[in-house]
């Protein structure tokens, strides 16, 4: 489904764009990361607009660290 970027509402900044970071679904990052619990749920976090994508800045991290630990293509 990510790789078909179906659903996807998620997107990823790094600190370079070297290596390509899929696009990921929010129900899924909240459900298998702290991290991304308290940014989405815990934080009040929400979209300007709920059709839009999330862009989570991770700009501290290579896009190789971030494709990695986000998961591969």
């Amino acid at each position: 489904m990510r790789e078909q970027e179906f659903e996807v509402n998620v997107t990823f900044k790094a600190m370079d764009n070297e290596h390509r970071i899929l696009h990921a679904h929010k129900a899924w990052l909240i459900l298998n990361s702290q991290y991304f619990w308290r940014k989405f749920v815990s934080s009040g976090f929400r979209e300007v607009d709920p059709g839009k994508q999330a862009q989570v800045d991770v700009s501290d991290y290579s896009s190789l660290c971030v494709k990695e630990t986000i998961g591969k293509d």
